[in-house]
């Protein structure tokens, strides 16, 4: 991908975070993938790049979330209804410059904190959370597979 814009105030997934959505929509050999808060559509594209072809189907193989904050253990539970066993689920922005370290200061922490705790007791979920560095700076995915 080359050179993108956003609307100021806006960001889109930064392009070595873009290149890992790719590369783990490939080794998932994902099929079907729904994408919970498209922006401009940059993670899409580089999403659509690790997919052979689009097909019909009732599950997604892969669900990429990067949408409001606060609904992110909404948006996780819609996931695993539309998921199945197997289906990879990656959620952006988890890390915030360590913001979710102090969740009292900031509601958006505390609900990715919360999801995140989410995450690591249910039953139908393995995750972790994986740091990331690039243009947009320091934050991180989880990165979940449905059990």
């Amino acid at each position: 991908m080359g050179e993108h814009q956003s609307r100021p105030g806006w960001t889109e997934v930064a392009p070595n975070a873009g290149k890992l959505l790719m590369l783990l929509a490939r080794i998932q050999g994902a099929r079907r993938v729904l994408e919970i808060g498209t922006l401009a559509g940059f993670s899409a594209l580089w999403l659509a790049r690790g997919l052979p072809t689009l097909l019909g189907g009732e599950t997604y193989d892969f669900v990429f979330i990067d949408a409001d904050k606060g609904n992110n253990v909404n948006y996780l539970k819609w996931a695993l209804k539309l998921s199945r066993p197997g289906s990879g689920i990656v959620m952006d922005n988890v890390i915030w410059e360590g913001t979710i370290l102090s969740p009292e200061r900031d509601p958006d922490a505390a609900a990715i904190r919360a999801t995140l705790e989410f995450m690591g007791a249910s039953d139908s979920l393995d995750a972790t959370a994986v740091q990331t560095a690039g243009s947009k700076g320091w934050d991180g995915f989880a990165i979940a597979v449905v059990l």
